[in-house]
């Protein structure tokens, strides 16, 4: 892995350094170069790649395009590198993954997205020659060894936001000044539109993510996504030139591929009547087996005791998952948050103590950590009505609640009825 990335940092240095001799020929000794228009020989096009099915495109990709049109060379610059072995996936774990920038051919570049017939967007920048020369100074300063590697975070610094921040700079802020205006979708609503298609991914998601990802956010926010960086791209202005629109041409390739994404305003998924359907069919299954499991029914102390440690084991693990990544992780966007109560590590560990109740053991303890569930459930029901608990958490309330407070009864009544057994069973 050490040799694969040393060969990528000489090529990308010999990359950049043949193309600023390039650059540096084409504007000092080519006279054609300094000819329509008269000193600016660049175009810069920003380039955005419809999402795909591969877990790190789900959300699309974005990168910036320098063609000198005297010589008809063109480079593609990203901010998306990364490696994703097991050094990587445990720097993942713990809020530390590291990506980094590079540039190749532009022919080179787009092959891949081509071959997964990615929806594909050019937006040509309409730019002053001083903006250029900044977005190609800031491009290359951040293939520089020492500049080139930064720590990922998917809604502050990933590469979108990066490429958003280049553009504003060579514009002197002036990106940033027309993207202020408060927008209603949230981090986490375009969260869940890019990933209502996986459900199990996205619920997952969610279910990890806290309150900081439900605060009011701006169009300048919203351009962590790539999409909606080709859009706000496309509505704003250059004052610099009199308050021209930005792009002056926008072409694209593979159009129908990542259509839904590609539109001036982002189309939100509703998916609430689906996740009553999933709370009520999980309901269903458990809590009619709880009502013969209550009633002594033979062949349901077993079957209740497997179907709660079937549902806790799967779920418990993810409320072990979240324990972890609020105490041990940087990920900031995990602490605090209101779903431990759903899951924990007690819903988890409720899961083994069910298997042993199939056999007749740990009954006591079984019954006891379901109790607990449904009450660490119902308070979390319960403190939505504070304002300090604020988290957008529908879904896992939705999907979660019921099974967990049928779970929670049925604890109670049974142990009710083995501290008052009847007298029917009384010895005297």
């Amino acid at each position: 892995m050490k040799f694969n990335l040393t060969a990528r940092i000489v090529a990308t240095h010999l990359m950049v350094f043949l193309f600023c001799i390039e650059s540096l020929h084409a504007s000092t000794s080519d006279p054609k170069a300094l000819g329509d228009p008269l000193d600016d020989p660049y175009e810069i096009r920003l380039v955005t790649f419809s999402p795909h099915n591969s877990l790190f495109a789900w959300f699309g990709h974005s990168a910036l395009e320098v063609r000198n049109r005297v010589t008809g060379k063109a480079h593609m610059f990203n901010f998306g590198g990364f490696f994703f072995d097991l050094e990587h996936l445990v720097q993942f774990t713990f809020g530390k993954f590291v990506f980094w920038s590079f540039a190749s051919e532009s022919s080179r570049a787009l092959i891949p997205y081509r071959r997964e017939n990615r929806h594909i967007v050019f937006q040509t920048l309409n730019l002053t020659p001083k903006q250029k020369t900044e977005v190609r100074r800031l491009l290359l300063h951040y293939l520089k060894q020492e500049n080139r590697f930064y720590v990922y975070d998917h809604f502050l610094d990933n590469c979108s936001t990066k490429i958003r921040d280049v553009i504003d700079q060579a514009m002197s802020g002036q990106l940033k000044k027309q993207s202020m205006e408060t927008v209603e979708p949230t981090f986490r609503d375009f969260v869940h539109r890019m990933m209502a298609g996986v459900p199990h991914l996205d619920f997952t998601t969610n279910f990890i993510l806290n309150d900081s990802v439900d605060q009011p956010i701006t169009d300048w926010d919203t351009m962590f996504l790539p999409d909606r960086l080709m859009a706000v791209i496309q509505k704003s202005k250059n004052p610099a030139l009199g308050n021209q629109p930005l792009v002056t041409l926008k072409t694209e390739k593979n159009i129908g591929a990542g259509e839904f994404f590609f539109t001036p305003k982002p189309n939100l998924v509703n998916t609430v009547v689906k996740e009553f359907v999933v709370g009520f069919f999980l309901l269903a299954i458990i809590g009619l087996s709880a009502i013969f499991y209550i009633k002594n029914h033979r062949f349901f102390k077993r079957l209740y005791p497997a179907l709660v440690s079937v549902f806790s084991i799967i779920f418990g693990t993810l409320g072990l998952i979240l324990f972890f990544m609020m105490c041990f992780t940087d990920h900031k966007d995990t602490y605090w948050n209101e779903n431990i109560l759903l899951l924990n590590p007690l819903t988890l560990l409720l899961g083994f103590t069910g298997i042993a109740a199939i056999f007749g053991r740990l009954k006591k303890l079984f019954l006891w950590l379901s109790v607990v569930s449904g009450l660490t459930a119902f308070t979390a029901f319960g403190l939505k009505t504070l304002p300090m608990f604020d988290q957008a958490n529908g879904q896992q309330l939705r999907v979660l609640l019921p099974v967990l407070l049928v779970i929670g009864i049925t604890g109670v009544i049974k142990l009710k009825h083995s501290n008052h057994p009847q007298s029917g069973n009384l010895q005297l």
